[in-house]
């Protein structure tokens, strides 16, 4: 009967000996737990930033009302800091109406109201309402906002706040508080579904003022929007002016753009203090188990076996430590988001990590952690 004996290699036994040593020494929990929190710091972003980026998508897939031009005043920086007086509003308005690009123009106040004492969300006051939604092709459940103490709400923020159709919501702004009944939910698949809308003599009712925020111009031929400008900027006085309308997907795409480039710095720094961590962990190693290094040279193990195990325990606590940041990264930003979510109900955010990107989360974690061990496991004398 033959009998096969397995070569024993005294290399491998050397070395997988001194990794035990050096993995049992105190200094390996300080070395992952490093490294845990700073890939924790990457894992958490990148979950949070999933998120925004899924919202951004859902943004960009909303419909553009397109062919719209809107008039604000001339020195604001925002759609909330224009401020119009009705003594223009109407002077304007039969001027642009006159125009033969022009299908209608709507009057509106934009306001940033407290709903139910715990949500903001804005409200917009319009002229006519019923005109408004059946330009945005929004499907109503209800009726239209008729009377002033009336109001539709967009489906986003109905199902956001669980407000139905025919309750009261308490609306706090410019210190009133008002309790307007919700006649109709209405659903446009635009940016007008997170809003509350109302008739614009309410507006008057809780600021005091007739100004109003901005004119809406809707154009009958979408094509011809830049001469449509033209035609509005040109009859509008100085104290006004007319812009076009954000193109939503040009928009998700110029932020995805920049968050990723904002990602790309930040990640990049956390590697560099990964690769930092791992040398700093690697020299305290050998400086901690400088007797214990000294005897296996005595006892016939050479400068460059030691050099290989210092680099492989450094491999094996990047490996772990990458694990559990992700782990801890997405758990953290998941708690937190719960948090805010109990002190902020409209604050919704979701964090998520996909499996994918667990894998050059690893990778790149590991190869920095191995550059930062290089100099003190070949430089230093071991």
């Amino acid at each position: 009967m033959n009998t096969s004996l397995v070569e024993f290699d005294p290399k491998m036994a050397g070395i997988l000996y001194a990794l035990k040593m050096l993995l049992r020494k105190e200094g390996t929990f300080s070395a992952i737990l490093s490294i845990t929190l700073l890939v924790a710091v990457i894992a958490s972003t990148c979950s949070v930033a999933n998120n925004l980026s899924l919202q951004v998508q859902a943004l960009s897939r909303l419909v553009n009302p397109g062919g719209t031009v809107i008039i604000i005043g001339a020195n604001a920086s925002s759609l909330t800091d224009s401020s119009i007086s009705l003594d223009y509003v109407h002077e304007v308005n039969a001027k642009i109406r006159n125009l033969t690009l022009v299908r209608s123009t709507f009057t509106q106040g934009i306001l940033r109201v407290s709903v139910d004492g715990n949500a903001a969300a804005y409200m917009r006051f319009i002229d006519d309402v019923a005109g408004f939604l059946r330009w945005r092709n929004a499907r109503l459940n209800g009726t239209i906002a008729s009377s002033d103490f009336e109001v539709n709400v967009g489906e986003v923020l109905a199902k956001l706040l669980s407000i139905n159709v025919g309750e009261n919501v308490t609306v706090q702004c410019h210190g009133k508080q008002l309790s307007l009944k919700v006649s109709g939910v209405f659903r446009s698949q635009t940016e007008v579904d997170a809003e509350i809308v109302a008739q614009i003599k309410l507006l008057e009712e809780i600021t005091g003022s007739s100004n109003v925020t901005l004119i809406e111009v809707a154009l009958s031929d979408k094509s011809k929007l830049q001469e449509a400008l033209s035609q509005i900027k040109a009859i509008l006085p100085q104290n006004l002016r007319a812009i076009q309308t954000q193109q939503l997907l040009e928009f998700a795409e110029q932020t995805t753009q920049q968050t990723i480039k904002f990602l790309d710095v930040w990640f990049t720094a956390v590697y560099i203090a990964i690769a930092v961590a791992s040398y700093v962990a690697a020299g305290r190693l050998i400086a901690e188990s400088s007797y214990e290094l000294a005897m296996l040279k005595t006892l016939g193990a050479s400068s460059h076996l030691l050099s290989i195990t210092v680099i492989l325990y450094t491999a094996i606590v990047a490996s772990a430590g990458s694990l559990l940041g992700a782990a801890v990264g997405v758990t953290g930003a998941q708690v937190a988001a719960t948090i805010f979510r109990w002190i902020k109900p409209s604050i919704v955010i979701e964090p998520f990590l996909e499996p994918q990107q667990l894998i050059p989360i690893t990778l790149l974690t590991l190869a920095f952690s191995l550059a930062g061990c290089i100099y003190p496991a070949f430089k230093k004398q071991i």
